[in-house]
């Protein structure tokens, strides 16, 4: 009991500052444990080796979106962050590729929520939520939703993001997405404590434990 106390207490003391790169979320490794520095430089030193070799595309365009996410949520280096949004763009304007654009507007939004302009970031976030809809890729829509949560928690907006986080864990659900799941859990006790509903949010901390828990996450 003492031991999931103190998970309780470590999770309340995260915020959803995960990002989440458009296939799966930030960094996790296939066994989804929480990385360590030497597994992020090494994941990021493995995608800079594939851009080697890779030419003009959406793959490489992928690349340097893994690249800016991983800068951005796992480094806080948002100014190298954002050099690989401009790459991700710069790859959309040359092949007039919609799915590289859409993937910009992802990357933006990201690096603008890490800035702090939150608006900005929702406009990005939006435009990219509107294109994953017309395609119907639900893995980006619940990414991109639960972006959209996370700013939306920060501008103190916290019944819209608790209403965009109910969509995110429809989305994640549906996906068979247990990280997902697990993280919006976590996010929607944060929510439910900023309204001071605190029995509420102990039931989302359990939930997410309940999850992590199954997954065996390591939370070293």
């Amino acid at each position: 009991m003492a031991s999931r106390t103190a998970i309780i207490f470590f999770i309340l003391s995260l915020s959803p500052l995960h990002g989440f790169s458009q296939t799966q979320p930030d960094n996790i490794k296939s066994n989804h444990a929480i990385p360590k520095s030497s597994d992020i430089e090494q994941e990021i030193d493995s995608l800079k080796g594939c851009l080697k070799n890779a030419v003009v595309s959406d793959a490489k365009a992928e690349i340097y979106g893994q690249l800016c996410s991983s800068y951005a949520s796992a480094l806080g280096n948002v100014t190298v962050a954002r050099q690989y949004a401009d790459s991700v763009k710069w790859i959309a304007n040359t092949l007039k590729s919609e799915p590289a654009l859409a993937s910009s507007d992802y990357h933006y939004g990201l690096v603008e929520r890490y800035e702090g302009k939150y608006p900005r970031a929702i406009d990005h976030f939006q435009r990219h939520l509107n294109h994953c809809r017309t395609s119907g890729d639900s893995t980006k829509i619940a990414n991109t939703l639960f972006q959209l949560a996370v700013v939306q928690q920060a501008l103190g907006n916290y019944e819209e993001s608790l209403a965009i986080s109910y969509e995110a864990i429809k989305m994640f659900e549906e996906n068979g997405s247990a990280y997902g799941m697990a993280i919006t859990f976590m996010h929607i006790g944060i929510l439910f404590g900023h309204l001071e509903k605190v029995d509420q949010a102990i039931s989302m901390y359990h939930q997410t434990l309940s999850i992590f828990d199954k997954l065996r996450v390591s939370l070293k």
